[in-house]
């Protein structure tokens, strides 16, 4: 028996009678349980030059969150002094450094999570990332 779906279900085996044993039968009731994601989101580095922040905000990829078995959306969290100078894109991750951002190095946590679906549970992981602007 393969699962299709979460639910719940009664299966019924059934054996018909041979010359040596007679009818038999035997239910079973099986639940299956919405399904848990595991995501992993490791902490991470990046470097991005003052004299390209100065004169135009600067896009940095980092590394995604992986193992989500539904789409993963990003948030930043983290310290105010970087909430003022970075944002995530919600969908990439991708985190944008402000224009005019000053030197220094900010550290901000970057939420992962994969939403529930009707087969899986909410999951989510934080990692810090560090941003320096040098």
């Amino acid at each position: 028996v393969t699962p299709v779906g979460v639910g719940s279900a009664t299966i019924t085996v059934s054996a018909a009678a041979t010359a040596n044993y007679g009818a038999a039968s035997a239910k079973a009731a099986v639940t299956v349980t919405k399904g848990a994601q595991t995501l992993k989101f490791a902490n991470q580095s990046k470097k991005v030059a003052f004299s390209k922040v100065k004169k135009k905000a600067q896009t940095i990829a980092i590394a995604k969150a992986t193992g989500g078995k539904t789409a993963v959306t990003y948030s930043l969290a983290g310290n105010a002094k970087a909430k003022k100078y970075l944002k995530v894109n919600k969908s990439t991750g991708k985190i944008t450094v402000k224009k005019g951002t000053p030197k220094s190095t900010y550290k901000a946590t970057v939420k992962a999570t994969a939403k529930a679906s009707a087969n899986w549970k909410t999951a989510a992981r934080s990692a810090t990332v560090t941003v320096k602007v040098k």
